[in-house]
């Protein structure tokens, strides 16, 4: 158990503050102040049993269970709306003490949680989530924190446990936003794409607004998220006064639902790198309209889709209008590396590329020397039309024999 006082309490409510200023401000979410136990009929609605029956906590009068802790903030959300009807989209803020049977190094039997949970149809619940990762990773990134977002799964127990987590995984219904301490990576905050299955569970029905019912929850993990910060990365309150987010079209979250491994770090700056296993990838069907750019010979054959779709990169990414144009791409191929591309209406509308073997990466004026094994290939400078590709079917080829 932990009493704080002093300058890490200011800490922690600037850090909530900033985080439901956010919340409320792009997403006109809604202060809640909640319970930290919930009734019986409503815990058994959560189902969190069935997942979950060794982390469970009853609450228990002469004897008798009466209620139970929360062993989450969002459910008492769910609660809020249970056997009712949602008319339209909604977000709710809340702080929230939990507590749950899983004490180890890493966790604590009673912890709070600040969460930003949100009700509605799907395209707002994607929007959510794509603003939140982005909002926390600025502030990490302005904190100076190494970071990487990565697909995950709960710790399920009992019958069917590796079957849950494995779907969790594949579905990347749970993403963790991670940070180094130590020797191991730990989370500070999760982002939970539940879809549908609460508003079964607690019979909430939905107006004509909301054609495809879904929901979310995110937010800080308070006492983990400011122990990391505190001391290293932040000494006083203050030290966040100048934190501003900045509304972006990079979309962090879809990145890393789709592409298996994340967004990381490398030398303080966010980028989109990561480690991809290649044995197992075929060239995209050629129906769907991906390419593989492996040849000067099939750069000359799509030099036109290829020339028309880094003219719209440059005006979506005009950061990048100097540094990145055809005769890049040509000297990229030359020494090597793999471009996929999609071609939608006669130009190039997405594209990712991969490095194999040994390479030097000077982006962003790095020079970092990278070697490879043979069975591996680095993946980066991801891009997508926006007004070409949904974001909701990004699916880049998975498998390619090298």
């Amino acid at each position: 158990m932990k009493i704080y006082e002093g300058e890490i309490v200011e800490v922690i409510n600037k850090l909530i503050s900033l985080t439901q200023k956010f919340s409320e401000e792009h997403f006109n979410s809604i202060p809640l102040w909640t319970p930290s136990i919930l009734s019986k009929e409503h815990y058994s609605k959560t189902q969190y049993e069935e997942s979950f029956s060794d982390k469970g906590n009853g609450i228990y009068n002469k004897g008798e269970l009466v209620a139970h802790h929360c062993p989450t903030g969002c459910y008492n959300v769910y609660a809020k709306y249970d056997n009712s009807i949602l008319s339209g989209d909604i977000g709710y803020t809340l702080v929230n003490k939990c507590f749950r049977n899983e004490v180890d190094e890493t966790h604590d039997l009673n912890f709070t949680v600040f969460e930003s949970v949100h009700l509605g149809d799907e395209i707002y619940i994607l929007e959510v989530l794509n603003k939140a990762v982005n909002f926390q990773t600025q502030l990490l990134d302005f904190c100076g924190v190494k970071w990487k977002l990565v697909k995950t799964n709960d710790p399920f127990f009992g019958k069917d446990s590796e079957k849950k987590g494995r779907a969790q995984r594949i579905s990347g219904s749970k993403l963790e936003l991670q940070v180094k301490k130590d020797d191991r990576w730990i989370a500070l905050t999760s982002y939970n794409n539940l879809g549908s299955v609460m508003f079964g569970r607690f019979n909430i029905e939905t107006g004509l607004d909301i054609s495809n019912p879904s929901s979310c929850c995110w937010g800080w993990g308070i006492e983990r998220t400011v122990e990391y910060l505190y001391g290293d990365y932040i000494a006083f309150p203050s030290d966040l006064d100048d934190f501003e987010y900045e509304p972006t079209n990079k979309s962090i979250y879809m990145n890393t639902l789709k592409n298996q491994i994340g967004w990381n770090i490398i030398d303080g700056f966010s980028y989109w790198f990561c480690e991809r296993d290649i044995t197992s990838v075929q060239e995209g069907n050629h129906e769907d309209g991906f390419v593989v750019i492996d040849s000067i010979e099939v750069v000359d054959k799509y030099e036109k889709e290829l020339k028309l779709g880094i003219e719209d990169m440059k005006v979506d990414l005009h950061e990048w209008s100097d540094r990145w144009d055809f005769e890049e791409l040509k000297n990229r191929v030359n020494s090597g590396c793999v471009m996929y591309v999609n071609i939608l209406d006669g130009k190039a509308a997405q594209w990712q590329w991969f490095w194999f073997d040994e390479f030097v990466i000077t982006d962003h004026d790095w020079e970092l020397d990278v070697k490879l094994s043979k069975d591996k290939a680095y993946s980066g400078h991801w891009w997508v039309n926006p007004k070409s590709v949904s974001y909701t079917h990004l699916t880049l080829p998975t498998n390619r024999e090298v």
